[in-house]
């Protein structure tokens, strides 16, 4: 049996789930960095295990609207997408290269321009396996592609095209994040929220194409978004970090270049392809 088309429009009770799992959860160590409450723990413990758990606010949103729409095949289809493995070297060399290049071009342009980007942030190799693993697994990626990729992006498409549902879940997935900047210990201080944004934008539409490019597999984003954090982790163009926002900026630029140039070229065969051969 094939998978049911999703309902095209906003998938308005997973937001308001996703949102409300994930800002309840980090909403102590909010109130702490601002004084209002009073933990036995130190604030910078208390923000890194809010973040781990609140991060599965999508998932957690995901699978409760499913099961309640699609049953338990839906759950299991959802959960499939994870799966999905196979997406092809053009996205797989994407996924590799992009963060890195993205990453190599605004540290160098930051450069040229004067600034100064951050140092390379792990003091040992050996750590650069251990820290992918945790980014992977409890960093974000695992925790929350299920939800913007595997459940919102589809049913934002089927109304909106590529190129809307892009703008809608890249807004709606950067200030999901919102909270961050309210925590002691977060790693977001120093980054200006809009340059955030557009750097959302940017990696939602990069996200977007692999979407359409491997069949809706959830691997592929899972592997695209622990990527750009660990490039991000290990390679600093923001946070406390950064001197300055600059090669974050070119960072945010890069990506939504990219995204464009993407969406741009799937358009244009879609175009192709759909217009009547000529001389029939």
């Amino acid at each position: 049996m094939s998978a049911p088309t999703p309902r095209p429009g906003f998938p308005w009770a997973y937001t308001l789930l996703a949102y409300g799992f994930s800002w309840l959860v980090w909403s102590p160590a909010v109130l702490a960095t601002a004084g209002l409450i009073a933990v036995p723990l130190p604030l910078d413990v208390l923000t890194a295990v809010s973040l781990m758990l609140g991060a599965f606010g999508p998932l957690f949103a995901a699978l409760s609207v499913t099961e309640r729409a699609e049953g338990r095949a839906g759950v299991r289809r959802l959960l499939r997408s994870g799966l999905q493995w196979r997406i092809g070297l053009p996205a797989l060399a994407l996924i590799v290269g992009l963060p890195l290049a993205a990453s190599a071009a605004a540290r160098a342009l930051d450069t040229l321009t004067g600034g100064t980007p951050p140092p390379f942030a792990l003091e040992t190799p050996w750590a650069l396996i251990p820290t992918f693993v945790f980014i992977l697994l409890l960093g974000g990626p695992l925790q929350e592609e299920f939800g913007w990729r595997g459940y919102a992006l589809p049913r934002l498409q089927a109304r909106w095209g590529a190129l809307g549902a892009t703008l809608i879940l890249g807004v709606v997935w950067a200030l999901w994040h919102l909270p961050f900047w309210f925590m002691a210990g977060s790693g977001m201080a120093g980054t200006p929220l809009p340059v955030y944004v557009l750097y959302t934008l940017g990696l939602t539409g990069v996200m977007t194409w692999l979407h359409s490019r491997t069949g809706g597999s959830v691997f592929a984003a899972i592997l695209m978004h622990t990527m750009a954090n660990f490039v991000s982790n290990v390679f600093p163009t923001h946070g406390a970090q950064a001197h300055d926002s600059r090669a974050y900026l070119f960072l945010a630029l890069i990506y939504l270049a990219t995204a464009a140039l993407l969406l741009g070229s799937t358009a244009r065969r879609a175009a192709t392809l759909a217009a009547p051969a000529e001389g029939r």
